[in-house]
């Protein structure tokens, strides 16, 4: 038998991140990068990972 997985549809990278902005639970696909949903209801999804956050901006020339 082969030990590859022939067959098997591969599953979205998804990913779930809070807007505090609008307030909602917004569902990202990571593989695509873009977003797919905005939750309606209040609370976060079930079964979808939260995003981890990075800090990414930093301000040039603020050294003294």
């Amino acid at each position: 038998m082969s030990s590859l997985n022939t067959g098997v549809i591969n599953m979205p990278d998804l990913v779930q991140l809070y807007n505090p902005k609008s307030k909602q639970y917004v569902l990202i696909d990571r593989d695509l990068g873009v977003i797919l949903e905005h939750k309606e209801t209040p609370g976060p999804w079930d079964g979808i990972p939260m995003a981890e956050m990075i800090e990414t901006c930093k301000k040039v020339g603020s050294e003294t």
